[in-house]
């Protein structure tokens, strides 16, 4: 206990100054808060709840607006009063800042690298790996995952550093931050707290808009623009707050700090993030924290300064940051470890005990050692060598992350279940927004049409139609729902950045009568419907795809969607044989797929009825028997995660439904596509 009383009186950020004993009246923003840690602590066993996923917490990710708020209020509040006084110094600031963030973040990368090889078996996985690595230690890991949306990337629990966008977002704010504050110190001196509340409400009032309007969810989650508000919030506190806390009835500042707990407490219950999020809801838990932090500087003897300043809080929110590095990528390599699924006893004591274990020994070994090295960090040249040693290991740390990617090919080397996919790729692509993968040398008879799904089989249907005198090229585009364009409409979030997929129906009806013979339509039917699609909607567009497709092919083939499943295919079956686990690990029962699919299943059989140029197969009895659908058969593997197949998954429909493309390629059209011509699509 002594020592955690030791570490309150010396541990919080950004000085650590005592407040006097015995005193209601307030000192100055640089002052140890302890009801700051408090809220710290309310914030990391939020975040960390959530993410482990203990019921009651399904908003705990509120926690991360908390830190932001606090982090505004400290580091704003720092900068103000160090220009006030004339020992401001930016060399300096980007040191401190140095210092406290990167010790412990370094480590838990060094860490991440190191259990990397023993979790992530396929060159997809530690692709996306090595790339997370190489932009979180230079802090742009919130541009990765923004940008990193495609449909071959894994999912979230599979992304060890997903969790340090939020340093990468606190640290770009940082960097324009101090800059702006220097500014107005210089045009204002004397008037540098109303100048500053002014710049600060305008800033405020623009990021706050801004995120209220704006129909990128995704930018507004990960981006500095639409979360400056939350920093400016408790920098406002900082500045222009303080300065009138003293004045504020004792009874106000009661109602504020228990009001500002209640909110961050309904923010976490209640808040749910498939509504969306940030939206207008952030302002629960953003101006609740600026509440308590206020009243609880104010008043310290508040009922809601005195709960959060008790030692097991505060000492829970000294350990907070480390604590946050740990909790994610130890609960995201043990999913791996489990075949992907999450598992709430083992979730709670990676997450939460030996996490916070870590956390207290990172806190006592690393973080205590190196504050107490950081108070003397100010003058001179030291400032200069610490800021450049920072971007030294930021940039080592960041190569070394890159270099893992060469893993990839030693891992496809050593496991069967990868060399096992089969097949080769060939043909002629045009994926819209990226470059064409190969130029078609050869004259064009049909197109295979799609999203992602249709890529995916491409390479085996180019190589069986060019065999057959009949070379098809395709046109596809990840995410990207051909019935909803079909309709002339994007339909939901997966509609984003498919102008050109959708552009190439339009223009698709000006290709002359017969110049294309055939089509092969493939898409993840059963995926968009769930978003914003009704069924009965789903069925016309459906419709009208078809006819679209009549109107210029003389022959089309539709193929079904095929199983997905919980886990990555090529991903469990390297786990499963590397640990000696039965595959059937990897399986889901066919009863769920069937009735996941059947709504679409059944209205396309059922559409397709009234064309006679069209076919349907169902590629599902391919995969699935009777009880269950598996990734995988003998030593091949059929799908590379969760929906996609790899060339073997796709030799096996081509194989199966040889007779109905041979049917499509024989078409009554007998003017081909001229080699180029398809450019105009573009």
């Amino acid at each position: 206990m002594s020592e955690v009383r030791r570490a309150v009186r010396e541990g919080c950020d950004p000085m650590d100054r005592p407040v006097h004993p015995g005193t209601t009246v307030p000192g100055r923003v640089t002052d140890y808060q302890p009801h700051v840690d408090g809220l710290r602590a309310i914030a990391i066993v939020a975040v960390v709840a959530y993410h482990i996923g203990i019921p009651g917490f399904v908003g705990g990710f509120v926690g991360v607006d908390v830190f932001f708020v606090i982090s505004g209020y400290l580091i704003i509040g720092q900068i103000a009063s160090d220009l006030r006084a004339g020992r401001f110094s930016l060399a300096g600031f980007y040191a401190r800042r140095a210092l406290r963030i990167l010790p412990p973040f370094l480590l838990v990368l060094a860490v991440c690298f190191a259990a990397a090889p023993l979790f992530l078996f396929t060159p997809r996985e530690f692709q996306s790996f090595a790339l997370s690595s190489v932009f979180a230690p230079i802090m742009l890991s919130n541009f990765y995952f923004k940008v990193k949306v495609g449909y071959f990337d894994v999912s979230a629990d599979q992304k060890p550093l997903l969790h340090t966008w939020t340093l990468s977002v606190e640290e770009q704010f940082y960097l324009l931050a101090p800059l702006l504050l220097i500014a107005v110190f210089f045009i204002d001196r004397r008037r540098f707290g109303w100048r500053t509340g002014a710049v600060a409400a305008a800033m405020f009032a623009a990021s706050l808009a801004g995120l209220l309007f704006v129909t990128d969810r995704d930018a507004a989650f990960y981006y500095v623009p639409w979360r400056a508000w939350e920093f400016i919030a408790g920098g406002v506190v900082a500045v222009v707050g303080v300065g009138r806390a003293g004045r504020m009835p004792r009874v106000f500042l009661e109602t504020i700090g228990l009001a500002g707990v209640a909110a961050i407490a309904a923010a976490v219950v209640l808040i749910d993030a498939r509504r969306g999020y940030p939206s207008a809801w952030t302002m629960l838990p953003v101006f609740g924290a600026a509440a308590v932090i206020l009243a609880g500087f104010a008043e310290p003897r508040i009922v809601a300064a005195r709960l959060l300043s008790s030692p097991p809080m505060v000492g829970i929110g000294l350990v907070s940051y480390a604590w946050y590095l740990w909790h994610w990528p130890l609960l995201s390599f043990g999913r791996l470890a489990n075949f992907g699924a999450a598992d709430l006893a083992a979730d709670i004591v990676l997450g939460g005990i030996v996490a916070f274990l870590l956390a207290v020994g990172t806190y006592f070994l690393v973080e205590a050692p190196v504050r107490k090295w950081r108070r003397t960090v100010g003058r001179g040249y030291r400032p200069v060598w610490v800021v450049g040693a920072g971007a030294a290991a930021t940039v080592l740390m960041a190569v070394i992350g890159g270099g893992l990617g060469g893993l990839e090919y030693w891992r496809a080397g050593r496991s069967p279940a990868i060399t096992a996919t089969g097949g080769e790729d060939a043909g002629c692509r045009m994926v819209f927004d990226a470059p064409l993968v190969q130029p078609c040398q050869a004259t064009v008879t049909g197109l295979v049409l799609g999203d992602s799904h249709a890529d995916a089989i491409y390479g085996v249907l180019a190589k069986d139609f060019g065999d057959r005198g009949a070379p098809a090229a395709l046109v596809s585009k990840g995410g990207c729902d051909p019935v909803a364009f079909a309709e002339g409409q994007a339909q939901g979030k997966e509609a984003k950045g498919c102008d050109g997929f959708g552009a190439f129906f339009d223009r698709m009806t000006t290709v002359r009568a017969g110049a294309l013979r055939f089509a092969v339509v493939v898409s993840r039917w059963n995926f968009y419907p769930r978003h914003g699609r009704k069924d009965a909607d789903f069925e016309a567009g459906f419709r009208d795809m078809l006819a679209l497709l009549e109107r210029t092919f003389d022959r089309v083939v539709v193929v079904g969607p095929v199983p997905e499943f919980t886990y990555d295919g090529i991903s469990c079956v390297a786990l499963a044989d590397r640990y000696g686990m039965g595959r059937q690990k990897c399986d889901v029962p066919r009863k769920s797929v069937d009735r996941r699919r059947a709504p679409q299943v059944e209205a396309m059989a059922k559409v397709v009825a009234e064309f006679p140029g069209v076919r349907y197969v169902d590629p599902i009895d391919l995969f699935c028997d009777a009880t269950a659908c598996r990734p995988y058969a003998g030593e091949l593997v059929y799908f590379a995660d969760t929906n996609h197949l790899t060339p073997a998954g796709a030799e096996v429909i081509g194989k199966r439904f040889a007779a109905d493309f041979v049917w499509a390629a024989n078409g009554g059209g007998d003017r081909p596509l001229a080699a180029g011509a398809l450019e105009q699509f573009h």
